[in-house]
């Protein structure tokens, strides 16, 4: 391949009462991010979050409420304050337990070069909102900080930034209109020494 950077597939058939939409939502796709020959020596880590909403038939796992909006196939019905009622009721370690499995968790430690590569392949509107880190473009807009730390995505696109974080934190990311992040799209950066 003479070119680099990061892209997306999906599914594009239907079925009898599906179309491609909906197998969509059921997970069918994926990211494919080609580096350059040779590669960035800069970039430390690379994470993908896939934006979506819930497809038609999911296997539900457990009695609580499913999520409509989901990042990388996961997704915490209510949001924030469901993760406090958590901390509240068992503590850290409460919390401990929802990582990965309700919401998408990444570690980088400080000083890496993490290169993010948000994607929204949902039938909606979403944004991406990173808390605490200054993010700079290093595809549509490269170069430039994203303002607001907001990335807006219409269906179909993506953005790849990078954060270099200076200090032990755990960072929060969401979807930035909150209602669609207190239906499930939340998730945790943790940064370590």
């Amino acid at each position: 391949m003479d070119t680099w950077g990061t892209t997306f597939f999906h599914n594009h058939t239907s079925s009898e009462g599906h179309g491609i939409k909906d197998h969509i939502l059921q997970g069918w796709y994926g990211a494919i991010i080609v580096e350059r020959d040779p590669p960035k020596t800069y970039i430390d880590r690379d994470i993908v979050i896939v934006m979506s909403e819930m497809g038609y038939d999911v296997e539900k796992t457990d009695p609580g409420p499913t999520p409509y909006f989901i990042m990388n196939s996961m997704g915490m019905p209510g949001g924030e304050h469901a993760l406090k009622e958590i901390f509240e009721e068992k503590g850290i370690d409460g919390v401990i337990t929802q990582f990965n499995s309700t919401m998408p968790v990444f570690k980088a430690n400080v000083g890496e070069t993490v290169q993010f590569h948000v994607i929204n392949l949902g039938d909606q509107i979403h944004s991406f909102h990173l808390h605490g880190l200054k993010m700079t473009s290093s595809a549509v807009q490269r170069g430039t900080n994203i303002q607001g730390t907001t990335v807006p995505l219409v269906q179909g696109t993506l953005e790849t930034f990078i954060v270099t974080p200076d200090k032990p934190a755990m960072w929060l990311y969401h979807y930035h209109v909150v209602s669609h992040a207190d239906a499930g799209m939340i998730g945790l950066f943790i940064v370590e020494e």
